[in-house]
């Protein structure tokens, strides 16, 4: 995938892009069973500082970040592009979710949760970024520059 070589020259920690995705699904998963609006509120506000660069501003980055230097966890540079573009999909589908519990479509907001809740658990246990095979798969055929 490309996201081994950074076309931007910057580089971030996988290890803290995979806690940060732990603590997205342990988020999305207690939004199941108590009220989702402030979650997805957060969740979509923390996806737009990392989507835009503001990572020291995240909180979810920044509980990520301390708890890998206490465990003295070393660090696992990947292309931060890709990962950006997969953050900016959490944002439009957290975004999403809001819009859909704000119309009361809570069996569809509901769908998407557990489509979210998947991406994140595969990005936090299997190290598959979904969002970043689409980001790939955009740029071979030329559409991001």
């Amino acid at each position: 995938m490309e996201n081994k070589a950074p076309a931007d020259g910057v580089e971030i920690n996988e290890n803290i892009v995979r806690l940060n995705a732990l603590w997205v699904f342990i988020l999305i998963a207690f939004s199941l069973f108590f009220a989702a609006t402030p979650i997805y509120m957060f969740l979509a506000a923390d996806f737009f500082l990392r989507t835009f660069n503001f990572e020291k501003f995240s909180l979810i980055n920044w509980h990520s970040k301390n708890t890998i230097q206490q465990l003295n966890i070393p660090d696992k540079p990947i292309a931060a592009e890709p990962r950006r573009f997969a953050a900016g999909i959490g944002f439009i589908v957290s975004f999403i979710i809001l819009i859909l519990l704000q119309l009361h479509l809570y069996k569809i907001a509901l769908g998407c949760k557990i489509v979210f809740a998947i991406l994140a658990f595969l990005e936090s246990f299997a190290g598959i970024c979904v969002g970043c095979y689409i980001y790939s798969f955009i740029r071979k055929t030329k559409t991001i520059k």
